[in-house]
């Protein structure tokens, strides 16, 4: 119910974010102290009954270096502290990179590798 109460009362669609990561943290910094991060390792909030995952645990590739998700790389990286990997979409509004068959990217490989059934669809779409 908080984070619904800050967003009627502290609306401001001119921030990006102000409504879903800075609602987040504004509503939880009021019970839980969030910890900066040295390691990456996760933080559990009893109070609230919630884990506060370290960024690398979805965004191993910062967002200021998106592109390296569309780039060749010698060898794919474990990203074995990570559960997720979000792409930056909205960085890649105006580049438009895409994912391409066997270019062997980062992406494409990562593709391959854990959404097979995704891949599939792009390269029956590839071969329509």
């Amino acid at each position: 119910m908080d984070c619904m109460a800050d967003f009627v009362l502290n609306y401001n669609g001119a921030i990006w974010g102000h409504q879903g990561p800075h609602l987040f943290t504004r509503v939880m910094t009021k019970s839980c102290p969030i910890p900066n991060y040295s390691k990456v390792l996760d933080f559990s909030c009893d109070i609230r009954n919630v884990t506060i995952m370290h960024q690398f645990r979805f965004y191993p590739i910062h967002w200021t270096q998106w592109g390296k998700y569309f780039e060749v790389w010698k060898e794919t990286p474990t990203f074995g502290d990570s559960y997720g990997l979000h792409l930056w979409n909205y960085m890649n509004r105006e580049a438009k990179k895409r994912v391409v068959l066997e270019s062997n990217t980062l992406v494409e490989n990562l593709f391959i590798k854990y959404c097979p059934s995704t891949y599939d669809i792009l390269v029956k779409k590839a071969n329509g």
